[in-house]
């Protein structure tokens, strides 16, 4: 059995139904855009950071001094919407230096980024980027 305010809600999201009062459709929309927006937003980013990673795992390299380690090194990234690398720092160590010095020759290497989506707000953006090693 529907419940009539479940009926309602599909009626006033539905295209051709008519609201009952202005104020009431705009508190119904306005969270909704605003949640879209924001859905949206996060998936610019996601795609974004998606090609940032393609990008820095291209130019990684094995050290040939890290003698056959195996590890794990996150690095913080902050690129501004234009795709310049503002900074990298390593926010979780291997437990190999070479490696850590190799996660970032990786990313410096990858140069300038592709463009922020226009969807993104703000001038720059943080990238948390785990990069896996073994020989």
């Amino acid at each position: 059995m529907a419940r009539p305010e479940r009926e309602k809600a599909i009626k006033a999201a539905t295209p051709d139904a008519e609201p009952s009062s202005s104020s009431v459709e705009a508190a119904s929309t306005q969270p909704q855009s605003s949640a879209a927006s924001r859905a949206g937003a996060t998936d610019a980013k996601a795609q974004w950071g998606a090609a940032i990673r393609k990008r820095v795992e291209r130019r990684k390299a094995y050290p040939r001094a890290a003698q056959g380690a195996n590890g794990e090194v996150v690095v913080r990234m902050v690129i501004g919407t234009t795709g310049s690398l503002e900074s990298v720092s390593v926010t979780r160590s291997s437990g190999n230096v070479e490696l850590d010095k190799a996660a970032l020759a990786a990313v410096r290497r990858a140069g300038r980024f592709p463009k922020a989506p226009e969807a993104l707000e703000g001038n720059r953006h943080v990238f948390s980027l785990p990069i896996r090693f073994s020989p």
